[in-house]
């Protein structure tokens, strides 16, 4: 109390930061601006900028911003309310709500998902001091947590192990140059991240998370290879990028190398 006391100004300083910081804000993630469309994921912003929907050919997510609610320990924060409701197939449809804490950063630190038929599964994450995504921890597969690990702004190896099977990892390796054709690595411009199909990150129906501006920032560079090893496997995956004159990407190639199809993504901003 005394040192707030004699520095009063910084204190308020402190406070008014943190406030500003605890606001849900998706141009705090996309600093050059939001994609129109992902591949098939279109996004849909209110009148203040926030995300109110996105849509896929088989999947629509609805967000619902309440104001300050009582969290699991009984403290004041922001609660982002989320449905979404997946084609599973011919005529059947499965609904999610998705519960989550936004922390002082406006990233979800705690997630209750409520599945179709009532089971429960949760979701913890942890972000950097510059807020990228630190860890992931899910009750789904076993307690299953992804460690994520940077090295000047970019992510160069995940690792995923379960509660349930400490002895068995999954582990991937990112690489942001190649040798045949990329010296110097390809700035994140458009603040793209597909943790699923480029990070070896399994987001699972936590897909449109990042989208929305609630799952923390880019990595600085757009990533080029994808390498998961085990003890006796090795797969990569290859990424080529195309960037429009502005240096936004408009189109990822997907090439692993077990497959010989490619698997492409387009962007429209």
């Amino acid at each position: 109390m005394v040192l707030c006391a004699v520095n009063f100004t910084a204190c308020d300083d402190d406070d008014d930061e943190n406030n500003a910081n605890s606001s849900i804000n998706p141009q705090k993630v996309f600093v050059n601006g939001m994609p129109k469309q992902v591949s098939d994921m279109k996004i849909t912003q209110d009148a203040s900028g926030l995300v109110s929907k996105i849509e896929t050919d088989d999947a629509v997510a609805i967000f619902k911003y309440p104001t300050t609610v009582t969290t699991r320990a009984g403290l004041p924060n922001q609660l982002v309310i989320v449905e979404l409701t997946e084609d599973t197939g011919g005529e059947y449809e499965e609904t999610f709500i998705f519960k989550m804490e936004i922390g002082d950063n406006g990233f979800i630190k705690h997630c209750d998902e409520t599945e179709e038929d009532g089971d429960l599964e949760t979701w913890d994450f942890t972000y950097t001091a510059e807020g990228n995504l630190l860890s992931m921890k899910r009750s789904e597969g076993g307690n299953e947590t992804t460690t994520i690990t940077y090295q000047d702004g970019d992510i160069i190896k995940t690792s995923t192990v379960s509660a349930d099977e400490p002895e068995v990892s999954s582990i991937y390796t990112i690489d942001y140059t190649s040798d045949a054709a990329v010296n110097t690595p390809i700035e994140n411009k458009g603040c793209l991240m597909f943790y699923d199909k480029t990070l070896g990150i399994d987001m699972d129906e936590m897909w449109f998370a990042y989208y929305a501006g609630l799952l923390g920032k880019a990595t600085k560079h757009l990533p080029l290879k994808l390498t998961y090893e085990s003890d006796s496997y090795e797969d990569i995956t290859n990424f080529a990028w195309t960037l429009n004159a502005n240096g936004f990407p408009t189109l990822l190639s997907i090439q692993s190398e077990h497959s010989s199809t490619n698997n492409n993504i387009s962007i429209i901003w």
